[in-house]
């Protein structure tokens, strides 16, 4: 090794360059949304949500979100596409599924500060040539006021989700509903 690279200037800038790249809060760069804020989030077309990640704060109140995209599997184009109504996270269990053969591949959220709770609509597409096969609930993915950091297993979607609320925590540990997504046996009309 030369001594050029243990000059101060040259350790400094490795210094640098290592606390930007092992530093966990560059990942909050990509979130979504700002605490107590809405958001619109969609994947590129033909795509469809893979994964999940939320932190929460308790003196916001509040969880900010990041989202990842994917192929739709097994070749499948889903660009027929729609917005749910409105689904309104007060303090209950919420849940939205699809409709039959659709895929999550976008959410909007608006956050209502008077009541600290979010409300979301569900972008949902598919594919006429495909269909949802083989769902199952996983477990939730995070715990109370813990890191949401959930991956859609590879070759399936996620075609809804659910949550649970606490009254106590002020919080929601959140679920999805998974499924197989393959070829029909014939085209639906």
């Amino acid at each position: 090794m030369t001594q050029e690279m243990w000059k101060p200037s040259t350790l400094l800038a490795v210094a640098l360059v290592l606390i930007v790249f092992l530093n966990p809060a560059e990942a909050e760069h990509d979130l979504v949304n700002n605490w107590q804020s809405s958001f619109t989030f969609e994947c590129p077309s033909a795509q469809v949500l893979a994964s999940f990640y939320s932190v929460y704060s308790n003196t916001y109140v509040d969880r900010r979100w990041k989202f990842t995209c994917k192929s739709a599997p097994e070749g499948a184009f889903p660009i027929t596409c729609q917005w749910s109504d409105v689904t309104v996270f007060q303090n209950m269990v919420m849940s939205h599924t699809c409709p039959d053969n659709y895929v999550l591949a976008g959410l909007q959220s608006k956050y209502d500060t008077q009541r600290d709770t979010r409300s979301m609509k569900f972008k949902c597409c598919t594919d006429p040539a495909y269909r949802t096969s083989s769902c199952y609930l996983p477990p939730y993915g995070n715990q109370w006021e813990e890191t949401l950091d959930y991956q859609v297993p590879a070759r399936m979607v996620a075609a809804g989700t659910f949550s649970l609320h606490s009254d106590q925590l002020q919080d929601r540990r959140y679920g999805f509903f998974i499924c197989s997504y393959g070829r029909s046996e014939s085209p639906r009309q």
